[in-house]
């Protein structure tokens, strides 16, 4: 009988006695949306090409530093008038987090009215206040306020005899959280 007991006893016995509960914790961060504002748009400046009759394999290619001046290859001059610049722009997000810049596809300048092209290559970016940090691949990150500057430096190819006129294009720029 005291075998029997006991399992009426346990059978009987409340589900609290054997039931345990505890409280778990659960948490979550918002961040900002990462954002991109342009600010200076890329610009050679005004380059005088050297010309039909110029020797094959001359370096004709304007490099345009992310403090805009430029180095002018071959028999290229610039001109004045038409001040070059480099692309700035402004990433706007959560404090402190790290960004990336996607690199950026060489892409082509056409005449306004015609057909000639030119190839610009997004060749690094310039961060302030990261003096010797460039690097597409690298992260970048937002400053205390949640934003930060950066430039592009790139690569122009003019042809020996390229046509004279305004040469425009756009291109993607393309900022993700890291």
């Amino acid at each position: 009988m005291s075998r029997n007991w006991i399992i009426l006893c346990l059978l009987a016995a409340p589900a609290a006695i054997q039931a345990q509960t505890v409280t778990g914790r659960a948490s979550a961060t918002i961040v900002r949306p990462l954002t991109l504002a342009v600010g200076t748009p890329m610009n050679f400046g005004a380059i005088m090409a050297p010309g039909p009759g110029t020797l094959p394999g001359l370096n004709t290619t304007v490099i345009l530093h992310g403090d805009g001046t430029t180095t002018l290859g071959g028999n290229l001059r610039p001109l004045g008038g038409v001040a070059a610049t480099a692309a700035t722009f402004t990433a706007t997000g959560t404090p402190h987090a790290n960004f990336h810049l996607r690199p950026i596809a060489p892409f082509q300048l056409r005449r306004v009215g015609g057909t000639e092209t030119m190839t610009v290559t997004v060749r690094n970016w310039r961060g302030d206040r990261l003096p010797g940090n460039a690097g597409r691949a690298n992260a970048i990150p937002l400053d205390g306020g949640g934003q930060r500057l950066f430039t592009l430096e790139s690569t122009l190819e003019v042809g020996a005899a390229q046509a004279p006129g305004d040469y425009t294009a756009t291109y993607p720029v393309t900022v993700e959280y890291q």
